[in-house]
């Protein structure tokens, strides 16, 4: 920090950093940059700063630089004294240089009255710029993603010391002061690093007060004024190459995208909801499509039509860059940047049906892919059997389905079986059909053996017809011929129905509904059970249960469309009392056991993160123009 005399403020900018920052992360360098007298001794009397004193003001891009030459930790921050950090600010940005692609990254600067001040700005081909969100609300979830951006303003900025040291620091020729936060911008990414704002650091900026107070006089431009348009051209002619070559014109409609990123392709997905990645399997295929794509190199865009707003996922997914949109507002944004993206993947049949018009409208260039996640109308007709009623919808989503497949360009299944499904409803000789499987991290320790474990595991969320019924055909048809009383049984699982909390206590069951970690109840039991009556596509929890080097009795439900072999994988029966049977000879024998726990365990690699990563590095090789396809640059993160 920087200070020539501007004695409040820069007092309350150091109150705020003490209030809202852990003291042993910080080290506070102040230059006092020539004060009077006054402000000197109350810079003076601030117990805990590093204070570096000039006797001449040295202008403000000087004495930044010589704090930076003070400075001994890995990042600096740049922070101006008509500042205030708020509560939360440092995680964001120490979070954002986990990727050490990540050269610079900014703070989110908000104005006196509340409003967002600017999250980056985008530099246009003259060397001016504009603020990206000005004046707009602090909860617009358009700016609230880590993003690319051209600069973003020195009043509040984080850098890697030792790379802005070998740069010079900022530039002499900006002295004493504008241009100079854009310039060191620039610079770094000509030296192969990006340059990212984390709108989760939020710092309020008075703006126009931190160097030698406020201008008082009448003139109509300011004394900083004057500095900003000498420098404008300084800048312009130092990085014209790059400027005329990669910039806008002012005001150019597609400057909502920085130069910095422009070149890069862009996806769009549209799902029903934001994926919580601990609820469900579809949740957790969908937060890894984004996570790799982005990590390939694409921006990703994740819009959900509807759903909970499920604020603790959406900005886990912010935080590593991609966007977040949430509801039906979706539909104007995408018209805002129409033939924006290269690649959309819509999830979902309902989904589809609902944004088809908008994405065949606005999205015209770019290639549709259609994620069935499972085939629904199986589902629904496989339920039917079961429970000898045909549901309402079933005429319906069989005939949204249809549609989708038919407007897609590729139709995205989970497995092959879920391929061989559809083929027989659409009117295409040969359609496109790509595999994305389910995800599922391997184990992150060594799983106990045979003796360290007891009972019985099911996991499943209820509002999924399915697990709803496989709980209570195990309550009432398979655990009546265990004979196993003593026996724990845990039905895990995100809003169980009353009927299926109302087995909690009996016989030993638990129903604890949702846990965040369910590492410990897969560790604990000794036999995993998928009782599976109907259902369609691939199951999360069979993935789940193999990776855990748990055993597993289920259906043949269960394991569809997995290419897993029966009693070498997995054991499958398909009426209650065989099911029994198996649980109680499984449960009783540890050479059995240890079998199928080491099978499952090197059949569970088939849907790892890094399987999933060469499906989707086929499907952009696929989907993509070639010119598009060499734009992709991974991540070093």
């Amino acid at each position: 920090m920087c200070a020539k005399d501007a004695r409040v403020l820069t007092l309350g900018a150091l109150r705020a950093l003490n209030r809202n920052t852990s003291h042993h992360l910080l080290e506070v360098i102040l230059v006092d940059d020539g004060s009077g007298p006054v402000a000197r001794r109350a810079f003076e009397s601030v117990s805990g700063l590093v204070l570096v004193r000039n006797e001449e003001s040295v202008g403000f891009l000087r004495a930044s630089n010589q704090g930076l030459q003070e400075a001994r930790a890995p990042f600096v921050y740049f922070l101006n004294n008509d500042t205030e950090v708020q509560p939360g600010w440092l995680d964001p940005l120490l979070h954002t240089f986990a990727d050490p692609g990540i050269g610079l990254v900014g703070s989110r600067l908000i104005n006196p009255d509340g409003t967002v001040q600017e999250v980056g700005v985008t530099v246009w081909s003259d060397g001016s710029g504009h603020a990206r969100g000005a004046t707009g609300r602090t909860t617009d979830e358009e700016w609230m993603s880590v993003a690319d951006v051209d600069f973003c303003s020195g009043a509040a900025v984080m850098v890697r010391s030792e790379l802005v040291k070998g740069l010079g620091g900022f530039d002499d020729r900006f002295a004493p002061a504008f241009y100079e936060d854009v310039d060191l911008c620039f610079a770094i990414r000509d030296v192969g690093f990006r340059t990212v704002v984390a709108p989760e650091s939020k710092v309020l900026h008075y703006g126009g007060q931190s160097y030698g107070g406020v201008d008082t006089t009448n003139a109509p431009v300011s004394r900083g004024r004057v500095h900003q348009f000498a420098n404008q051209p300084i800048f312009a002619a130092k990085w014209a190459h790059v400027l005329q070559r990669q910039h806008l014109p002012p005001g150019s409609p597609a400057g909502l995208v920085p130069s910095s990123a422009r070149g890069r392709p862009r996806a769009l997905i549209v799902d029903a909801w934001i994926p919580a990645h601990d609820r469900d399997a579809g949740s957790l295929r969908m937060m890894w499509i984004l996570r790799l794509l982005n990590r390939l190199g694409m921006d990703v865009t994740l819009w959900a039509t509807g759903g909970p707003g499920r604020e603790k996922y959406a900005d886990a997914l912010r935080r590593e860059g991609i966007e977040v949109w949430h509801g039906l507002s979706g539909h104007a944004r995408v018209e805002g940047r129409a033939n924006l993206w290269d690649l959309v993947i819509v999830s979902r049949p309902d989904v589809g049906m609902e944004v088809l018009p908008t994405i065949r409208k606005w999205c015209s260039r770019a290639p549709l892919l259609y994620d069935t996640v499972d085939i629904h109308h199986v589902r629904m007709k496989r339920e039917a059997e079961v429970s000898g009623v045909v549901p309402d919808t079933y005429d319906m989503v069989r005939h949204y389905e249809e549609t989708m497949c038919a407007a897609a360009d590729v139709i995205v299944t989970v497995s092959e079986g879920d391929a061989d499904h559809l083929r027989p409803l659409l009117s295409r000789a040969d359609p496109e059909f790509l595999v994305l499987p389910l995800v599922q991290e391997p184990w992150a320790s060594e799983p106990p053996g045979f003796d360290a474990r007891s009972g019985l595991l099911f996991i499943g969320g209820y509002r999924h017809i399915p697990n709803q019924d496989a709980a209570r055909w195990f309550a009432s048809d398979i655990w009546p011929l265990l004979q196993a009383e003593g026996m724990p049984v845990t039905f895990l699982g995100d809003e169980p129905p009353d009927d299926v909390l109302a087995l909690r206590g009996t016989h030993g069951f638990d129903v604890p509904g949702f846990r965040e970690d369910v590492t410990p109840d897969f560790d604990a039991a000794r036999v995993f059970i998928c009782p599976l009556r109907f259902g369609s596509g691939v199951k999360g929890k069979i993935c789940h249960a193999l990776s855990a080097g748990l055993p597993i009795v289920t259906t043949s439900i269960g394991i569809e469309g997995m290419d897993l072999e029966p009693d070498h994988d997995v054991v499958v029966v398909d009426d209650a009392a065989t099911f029994a049977e198996a649980i109680a000879r499984l449960h009783a024998d540890p050479v059995i056991w240890r079998t199928l726990s080491s099978a499952g365990v090197e059949r569970a690699r088939t849907w790892s993160p890094d399987a999933m990563r060469v499906h989707l590095e086929a499907m952009l090789r696929d989907a993509l123009s070639p010119r598009t396809q060499r734009a992709l640059v991974p991540r070093r993160g």
